[in-house]
């Protein structure tokens, strides 16, 4: 069975990252999550912008900005007053091993507890993940 591993060291970035630092419509929500993972994937800071129609959102993250360099559009966005679900992909990621895997990611957030969930899963691979945290909607 092979298996998609990033090497926990290359998905830290040294310095500040400016997370959501351009202004944009809409409001912002700004997720943070304490646990990695067991394999480092979820990421310990997350950054949802939504348009004012709230259909669509802006997507960033440590490797998000190491892979891509800028945020990256959600593949789907589902709002309700009970729960919020963005889901976003990043393709052709390289791993460890020299192997490119496409990730997905799947946060939901229920606002009223203010408490997030976030699922990791690499395409074509066994790799799975998931970490709690909580967020902050602006």
């Amino acid at each position: 069975m092979k298996t998609f591993t990033k090497a926990a060291g290359s998905l830290l970035l040294i310095g500040s990252l400016g997370l959501a630092s351009a202004a944009q419509a809409g409001q912002t929500l700004t997720c943070d999550f304490s646990d990695p993972g067991r394999n480092h994937v979820i990421p310990a800071k997350v950054v949802v912008t939504f348009a004012d129609d709230g259909t669509t959102a802006m997507v960033e993250d440590r490797m998000i900005l190491r892979e891509k360099r800028k945020p990256i559009e959600a593949k789907f966005v589902k709002l309700t007053s009970k729960l919020y679900r963005v889901r976003w992909e990043l393709l052709d990621v390289e791993g460890s091993g020299g192997a490119l895997a496409d990730l997905e990611y799947r946060l939901y957030y229920k606002p009223k507890k203010g408490k997030a969930h976030l699922d990791f899963s690499a395409r074509g691979y066994p790799n799975t993940d998931r970490g709690n945290g909580t967020c902050d909607l602006k």
